[in-house]
């Protein structure tokens, strides 16, 4: 199977997640809407694996698990989805699903910025007034190298 029809296959799994998540054409029914999103996701259907991660922080349709989120908003975020890039720098801000890290927040938020994203480039930079003695930012440079 060539890659435009499994990138077929993937956008109409994700309408049908979508189809479900809102009730229309069938039944609502979130937990059916995460099963559709996540079969998009895995065949790398970006904003797929950005909606999934929001499941996964907000326990819509399934239970809420950080971790989970983090993976997949790492993977949308990597193909330069910018609201997965902000979610990725928050989850890291606050340590949710992964260690609290200010440098890789700080990373995220400026992808997120360079990528339109409203609010990222203040998010950055107030990430980076709270970054402590302990966690400076020169650990963030090895990974920017990797996403520039």
């Amino acid at each position: 199977m060539g890659k435009d029809t499994t990138q077929g296959q993937a956008d109409a799994q994700f309408a049908l997640g979508n189809m479900y998540a809102a009730g229309k054409g069938v039944p609502k029914n979130e937990m059916q809407a995460v099963e559709w999103y996540r079969k998009a996701a895995m065949q790398g259907h970006t904003e797929a694996q950005f909606v999934l991660a929001s499941r996964y922080v907000s326990g819509k349709g399934v239970s809420k698990n950080d971790t989970a989120a983090v993976e997949w908003y790492e993977k949308a975020a990597m193909q330069e989805h910018g609201g997965a890039q902000y979610a990725l720098g928050g989850m890291y801000a606050n340590g949710r699903g992964v260690t609290k890290d200010y440098a890789l927040a700080h990373v995220w938020f400026h992808q997120a910025a360079a990528n339109g994203i409203d609010g990222a480039a203040e998010a950055r930079d107030e990430i980076k007034k709270l970054s402590t003695a302990e966690q400076s930012l020169k650990p963030s440079a090895k990974l920017w190298e990797k996403i520039e």
